[in-house]
């Protein structure tokens, strides 16, 4: 049974004695499409931990991040299938992650950091206000001209 909850309470885990389970999923060619494992804790609750993939049909990396207890840890990666990345997050130990985007060269077109849901900094700027957004000045009143 999946906790819902497991992510946010994850830090609490006794990873003593645990239970330790890694899956493969093969494609109908029989390459392998996913891996990932998990452990039981002590409490009861399955948690991911350790590397998961996902790959492309002909068996190049799409994804991949590792987990410790549930919690990702250290780079999270979604590559185009020639191998360059869509994006990258690196996941801190004190919480905070930071993300950076590619375009298709592979030359990184943003980044940002975050904490939990909060955005930290970013170099994106923010978009132009919009015109119609915009209030007149005094001196634009067409009934002054």
């Amino acid at each position: 049974m999946l906790d819902k909850d497991a992510y946010g309470d994850t830090a609490s885990a006794k990873i003593g004695d645990v239970t330790a389970a890694s899956t493969t999923v093969k494609n109908a060619n029989g390459k392998a499409i996913e891996r990932w494992s998990a452990i039981q804790v002590e409490d009861g609750r399955i948690l991911l931990d350790g590397p998961e993939n996902f790959f492309y049909p002909d068996g190049k990396p799409m994804w991949s991040v590792e987990f410790r207890a549930g919690r990702k840890i250290g780079d999270e990666r979604y590559l185009r299938e020639d191998g360059t990345p869509v994006w990258v997050r690196h996941y801190e130990a004190d919480g905070t992650r930071t993300w950076e985007t590619f375009d298709a060269s592979g030359k990184r077109t943003a980044m940002s950091t975050w904490r939990n849901k909060t955005l930290l900094s970013s170099d994106v700027p923010d978009p132009p206000a919009h015109p119609s957004a915009e209030k007149p000045s005094p001196t634009d009143d067409p009934l002054d001209q």
